[in-house]
């Protein structure tokens, strides 16, 4: 866990200098305790086991799909963007669901949970509204209707 720590720590000192765009003992003095911020939650919250993630079925790796995924759904939001602006057809707008199977407590399905969601809506053609737990569905919004995706079908999605 100290490891964890000491990376949220180094992390957030870099994301610092990148932001403020300059090295300088001024941003120095903001990105220590910021980075030192950043790492207690990061310490309080692995210590408290707020959240539980498991990866063992390797779903992380997954995310080779993104850029294809996110190429196809910019085609498909400028189509229809050009099928509004020269045709006069908007866009269908849909709100859809599909039942979803990763519904569970343990860390396993809490990780496909949001593995689905971070994946899905980070696509342009999908925006996950959220996981109804009562139904098992997971509920998306699309600008065009499409297929679902390889990636969400493995963690869960079952159209």
């Amino acid at each position: 866990m100290t490891f964890l720590v000491a990376g949220a720590f180094a992390l957030a000192f870099a994301i610092w200098f990148l932001l403020v765009g300059r090295l300088g003992t001024d941003e120095l003095w903001g990105a220590i305790p910021g980075a030192l911020l950043a790492a207690l939650a990061t310490w309080v919250v692995l210590e408290q086991h707020v959240v539980g993630f498991s990866d063992r079925a390797g779903h992380l790796l997954d995310a080779w799909r993104l850029p294809g995924y996110m190429i196809t759904g910019t085609y498909a939001i400028f189509r229809v963007l050009l099928r509004q602006l020269l045709a006069g057809a908007p866009a269908a707008s849909l709100l859809l669901a599909v039942p979803y199977d990763a519904l569970g407590d343990d860390p396993g399905d809490a990780a496909k949970r949001a593995l689905a969601i971070a994946y899905t809506t980070g696509t342009p053609n999908f925006i996950v509204v959220g996981i109804d737990h009562r139904r098992g569905t997971l509920v998306f919004h699309q600008i065009e209707r499409g297929p679902i995706l390889t990636m969400v079908k493995r963690l869960g999605a079952r159209p």
